[in-house]
């Protein structure tokens, strides 16, 4: 059961929310980078989905200063940063996760960007890693990674996710007009900002404005549900939105080109070969004069005839054995 009514919601000017689960020995650092923000009206919400380990006794041990809410486990971050939403009337949104941590001029910078912006619904920056025992990485950011180039149009959005969780700072009318999170999505972060640069106006700057660590869970994706899930969401975007391809076409074709023939890649290199022909074709579909889909295609069919002519010819080899041993 959650320990709030939602009926009851506090009414505060920023909500943080942090989904965790079994951080308990890396969430006390996160929650003094939410608590040391330089803006005043800020509320901390904890959304725990379903920890075994000691983070409620962890999060207690702020008391008052932090809001502690349990779900059973969902399995990923959407379903307990929505619960978080719905338990704040909060203005802003900045979604935290629980081994991050948040620079201190974070909420201030972008709460005046979006008072100065009345027509903006999301303002990102950018975020420096580090180590899993908390240690810098040099010169190593989001947007030098991404190759940003100060675009925060819809287009570059679609080439190129530029936005990490904790980056921007989001409207809730803006998030509420959008849905929340896709809890079935691979990349729920992403769909968001996709649906919300969709139906109004993103910018970013490039300030740093977290710091986030890169721990196993991040640097060992598993790359094939990745990039399915890449494919469900840009499908989707154009069935959604199908107003979109008459000013964004041209960049949403060449991601799904891109995305189907990384898939297929990854499906061959699987062993796959039906369903990576299947991929490269997709690939083809939505850009034929693409070489690489091309390439792809024609080696695995030729490799697929090469297959099927040995073993034809160790059938023909088979059936020669009995009468070269009745002579």
């Amino acid at each position: 059961m959650h320990t709030f009514d939602e009926q009851e919601q506090a009414v505060s000017q920023v909500a943080i929310i942090i989904p965790t689960h079994n951080h308990a020995h890396l969430i006390g650092e996160t929650l003094e980078s939410a608590l040391a923000q330089t803006f005043p009206d800020v509320e901390i919400i904890v959304v725990d989905d379903g920890s075994t380990d000691n983070t409620r006794e962890v999060v207690a041990s702020f008391g008052d200063r932090v809001r502690y809410l349990w779900q059973p486990a969902s399995g990923g971050p959407g379903s307990p940063r929505n619960l978080g939403v719905r338990s704040t009337a909060a203005e802003f949104l900045t979604f935290l996760d629980s081994d991050d941590l948040l620079m201190p001029n974070k909420t201030e910078m972008q709460v005046q960007y979006l008072a100065a912006h009345p027509e903006c619904d999301l303002v990102f920056g950018d975020c420096a890693y580090m180590e899993l025992d908390g240690r810098d990485i040099p010169d190593s950011t989001t947007f030098t990674e991404r190759a940003w180039n100060g675009d925060a149009s819809l287009t570059q959005l679609i080439r190129s996710n530029v936005i990490t969780v904790v980056a921007p700072l989001v409207r809730r009318s803006a998030f509420e007009r959008v849905g929340g999170f896709h809890t079935s999505m691979h990349q729920e972060d992403y769909d968001l900002w996709l649906r919300i640069a969709a139906m109004g106006t993103i910018a970013g700057t490039r300030d740093i404005v977290a710091k986030v660590r890169l721990g196993p869970s991040r640097r060992s994706s598993d790359r094939l549900s990745t990039i399915r899930g890449d494919v469900e969401m840009f499908e989707r975007f154009q069935v959604n939105f199908p107003e979109m391809m008459a000013h964004h076409g041209d960049a949403l074709k060449r991601r799904l080109t891109n995305v189907y023939l990384a898939l297929g890649i990854a499906l061959h290199d699987d062993g796959e070969r039906l369903a990576a022909l299947k991929a490269f074709q997709a690939s083809l579909r939505y850009d034929r004069f693409n070489r690489s889909s091309y390439v792809r295609l024609v080696l695995l069919l030729l490799s697929g005839r090469q297959v099927l002519s040995l073993k034809r010819q160790r059938a023909r080899l088979r059936e020669a054995r009995p009468r070269l041993s009745l002579r």
